[in-house]
């Protein structure tokens, strides 16, 4: 288990929430109708597209940030055993 500081935790947490919130609009926008009732068809599929490839850009963002602090506090850990 790594051990986060309160900084860190809060910036894990929001990063996880931001990609939900992007994929579930990007979703919505493509599936609702009435999410943007004025808005073309095909603008509504590129708009509700684009936002859902930037929540997972952000979910790759996200994912490397874990790894970072997971190999910071790691190497801190070590340096405990010894």
């Amino acid at each position: 288990m790594i051990k986060l500081s309160v900084p860190e935790w809060i910036n894990f947490l929001f990063g996880i929430c931001m990609v939900i919130v992007y994929v579930a609009v990007g979703i919505l926008v493509i599936f609702v109708h009435s999410f943007f009732p004025g808005m073309d068809e095909s603008y509504r599929l590129i708009f509700g597209g684009i936002v859902i490839i930037f929540g997972f850009y952000r979910g790759t963002k996200v994912y490397s940030y874990y790894n970072r602090i997971k190999g910071k506090n790691s190497y801190v850990e070590n340096d405990e055993e010894n």
